[in-house]
């Protein structure tokens, strides 16, 4: 491939999508010329089923070029429109992993993937719905891609709440609507500000708190040894400097894995002695998963009905989401301040 000419002009463009939330938007919010947020027009199809996701409409700023892809005999491979609509993309989807991260709520564009499905309306009474194929997605047809600048948009902003009164919080009202920590913003710009290492152990960790919260409910040993990953991620970054300690006879890196898991928890988490209990066995739980095979309940049989069969398992999954949230936001502001 033929490096960047010379001649390359990057420009900021804009882009706008609908994408879901696992709680209905119902204001708005700009982070500076990055992006902005704000509900889907009034009449837009939503739903109101607890376990459903609800769109609204994010626009972002991305640097665009003028330049094609080539190869080395100067043929172009790919035209600047299609490396543009990559790059928008790509930096959707850094937002939209950032906030999962930063907030209480999973925030995710739906991924185009085909499945059969029982239509919950306009179905005739007593009878069974027929299975249709169709594809996961949101179009609108008054919310198109292409926009020269951000909405100007009315309404009430998103609620903003104090992060220690936010992230103290246990379950999830019927009638919760999307809300924001105060200090979002600052947050934001650190993520924004970190250097590149930095920035993608941060970006990794991020995405895989989201691939957590996606596995949850249906591939729970996945989303445990996701949380533990986005963790992990961050560990990776701030022992880069270390040195390993190796066996002398085989070479191999000596277990030390569980102490450093242990020693991150309990500096980037309030409250450290109150963990201690629970990351042993936060740790142990991984260990069998990802090296012995012993998946948890939810992926090998349904806990029985009327039973609390995997309630120690779902009591350590729930703290982990919790360490793994808590720890992701003060490495992060931690970082931040350093630089």
């Amino acid at each position: 491939m033929q490096p960047v000419s010379s001649q390359e002009v990057l420009t900021k463009e804009f882009s706008r999508y609908v994408a879901l939330a696992d709680v209905p938007v119902t204001g708005r919010v700009r982070v500076g010329e990055d992006f902005q947020i704000y509900p889907v027009p009034v009449g837009s199809p939503t739903t109101n089923y607890i376990d459903g996701t609800y769109p609204f409409v994010i626009e972002i700023a991305y640097l665009a070029t003028n330049q094609p892809l080539r190869n080395e005999q100067g043929h172009i491979l790919v035209e600047p429109w299609v490396i543009n609509q990559q790059r928008a993309f790509e930096r959707l989807t850094e937002v939209l992993i950032t906030l999962t991260g930063l907030t209480l709520y999973r925030l995710h564009y739906p991924k185009p993937k085909g499945a059969w499905y029982l239509p919950l309306h306009d179905r005739e009474p007593g009878k069974l719905p027929m299975p249709q194929w169709g594809q996961q997605g949101y179009l609108h047809p008054d919310i198109g891609p292409r926009i020269e600048n951000f909405t100007h948009v009315d309404g009430e902003p998103i609620p903003l709440v104090a992060p220690d009164k936010y992230f103290n919080v246990f379950g999830r009202p019927i009638d919760q609507v999307l809300e924001l920590p105060a200090d979002l913003e600052i947050k934001l710009a650190y993520a924004d500000a970190l250097p590149p290492k930095a920035r993608q152990a941060f970006l990794s960790s991020c995405s895989l708190f989201d691939q957590g919260l996606e596995f949850w409910q249906h591939h729970p040993s996945l989303s445990y040894a996701s949380f533990v990953s986005s963790i992990e991620a961050l560990i990776e970054y701030d022992y880069r400097k270390v040195k390993r300690n190796r066996c002398p006879q085989c070479g191999e890196v000596k277990h030390g894995v569980t102490q450093k898991f242990r020693d991150f928890c309990q500096k980037y988490c309030p409250n450290p002695t109150d963990l201690e209990p629970v990351l042993g066995k936060i740790y142990s739980y991984r260990s069998k998963i990802l090296h012995a095979g012993k998946l948890m309940l939810g992926d090998l049989i349904l806990p029985r009905v009327g039973t609390w069969d995997n309630e120690e398992e779902r009591g350590t999954h729930r703290a982990l989401i919790r360490i793994s949230r808590t720890s992701l936001g003060n490495w992060l502001l931690t970082h931040g301040k350093a630089r």
